[in-house]
Parts: structure tokens; C-alpha cells; sequence
């Protein structure tokens, strides 16, 4: 089997390529035995045969999934209740009934959401934050 970096992807072939025809950097034995063995490896990671470990910082991460669930909240909010009608009530263009609604899903949401990002800001573990986004109630509102 022999490997080559085609189009910044290790692609395998049964046979060697012509050299005379294809300028592709092909991959070492060693190179190519590293891939083997680790298939997920990025090009530099076969290329240097070594795999990096990604440190990921537990509070960063916590933020960016704040984030997310913040913006969660607000997408599947306007699914329901669209941005203009929230403006809309103050000036009086709903019932009460309506306006009552709107605040009612408006603060299911909001009160969804600063329960996450207590969880998540408590939470110990990435995984223990991924499980929290992932439990989250959001699909109940309505």
C-alpha cells in the first residue's frame, strides 16, 4: 500500500504512482504505517509521527458553551415568539392575554437559561458540562 498527500488528504493506493506523472508527496514507510495505525491523525501528526494532545481549558469551555446555549435560547425563542413581536408590546398591539403569553414563554426561556448557566459554571467536568447542554429543557417551552 502506498500513501500520498493529495489535496491536503492521505490518500492510499494499491500501486506507486509514476513519479514522472504525479508530483504528489507520498508518505514514508514509517509515515504510512504511523496513518495506518492512526487513521483519525491529522497531516502533520503523520508527517511528524507523533499525535498532539489537545489541552482544552475547563472555564473556556464553559463559556463557549454558555454562549451557545445563550444563543440556543434565543433562536428557538423566535421560533415561537419573533423578535418584532416582543417590540411590538409596548405599544400596544396585543391583548392581554397575548402580552401575558409573550412574557410567559419569554421568561420560561430566560429562566431555562440562567438554570444552565448556573449548572454549567458549577460543573467539574467537560463531560459533566456536555451532559448539562445536552439535558437542557428548552424543547418543552411552548
Amino acid at each position: 500500500m502506498f500513501c500520498y498527500i493529495i489535496d491536503k488528504k492521505i490518500i492510499t493506493f494499491e500501486e506507486e504512482l509514476d513519479s514522472n506523472l504525479y508530483n504528489y508527496q507520498k508518505l514514508s514507510t514509517e509515515e504510512t504505517n504511523f496513518y495506518l495505525q492512526n487513521p483519525t491523525a491529522s497531516i502533520s501528526e503523520i508527517i511528524n509521527q507523533e499525535l498532539t494532545v489537545q489541552v482544552i481549558d475547563l472555564n473556556e469551555y464553559k463559556e463557549n458553551c454558555i454562549a451557545k446555549v445563550s444563543e440556543m435560547s434565543f433562536e428557538l425563542r423566535r421560533r415561537i415568539y419573533d423578535d418584532y413581536k416582543l417590540m411590538n408590546v409596548p405599544l400596544g398591539f396585543y391583548s392581554e392575554s397575548e402580552k401575558n403569553d409573550i412574557a410567559s414563554v419569554c421568561s420560561k426561556f430566560r429562566n431555562e437559561f440562567y438554570r444552565l448557566k448556573a449548572a454549567i459554571q458549577a460543573a467539574k467536568t467537560i463531560e459533566e458540562v456536555n451532559e448539562i447542554v445536552a439535558t437542557n429543557k428548552y424543547s418543552e417551552i411552548n
